[in-house]
């Protein structure tokens, strides 16, 4: 079975079942959240479109299944967080895509970016384009995790071309904070 096939299967199963879970079970029981995504035309097709694979990828949220209903932390459920990365980077790889795109929340604590992500990166055989979540950066920007997220992911926004495709991630968060002009960014 190919690893479309899998992940396909897994998505079918997941969403076929009518059980009622919170926020954290659901999340901790998906297993690697990858979707590949497509763009362009069909071959012979009339725009003459070069295709772009996409894997979108969101919250992976790493520390977040280790804590329960009253934030204490529960033993080993950061590992699986970390194990539950480490196989969407597998499956990324597998899929060959064109471009990761992260959509925020690459932590539950800011406190934890520097712990395993900057080797994570390291695992990606394509390029990486990663915006910051309110778990990275703050509801309101908080100019310290601001510069933490920057340390490891680079520029809170960022572009990036592939196969004549523009990709750009932006920090939305700078919607919530007061005094937007305040927040030293990079141009």
């Amino acid at each position: 079975m190919s690893i479309d096939m899998k992940l396909q299967s897994s998505v079918v199963s997941a969403s076929a079942r009518a059980v009622e879970l919170d926020r954290r079970s659901f999340l901790a029981g998906l297993g690697p959240g990858v979707c590949q995504i497509v763009f362009g035309d069909f071959p012979g097709g009339a725009f003459g479109r070069p295709l772009l694979t996409l894997a979108h990828c969101a919250d992976p949220q790493l520390g977040f299944c280790r804590v329960d209903g009253a934030d204490r932390p529960l033993p080993g459920a950061y590992e699986e967080d970390l194990a539950r990365v480490e196989r969407e980077i597998d499956i990324i790889n597998k899929l060959n895509v064109d471009v990761a795109l992260f959509c925020g929340d690459m932590v539950h604590e800011a406190s934890d970016m520097t712990k395993d992500w900057p080797r994570l990166l390291k695992r990606f055989k394509v390029p990486v384009v990663v915006a910051p979540g309110n778990h990275d950066v703050g509801n309101e920007v908080d100019s310290e995790k601001l510069a933490l997220f920057k340390s490891v992911f680079g520029a809170d926004y960022r572009s990036v071309t592939v196969n004549g495709w523009k990709i750009i991630a932006t920090n939305a968060q700078y919607a919530h904070t007061p005094g937007i002009g305040q927040v030293a960014h990079d141009a």
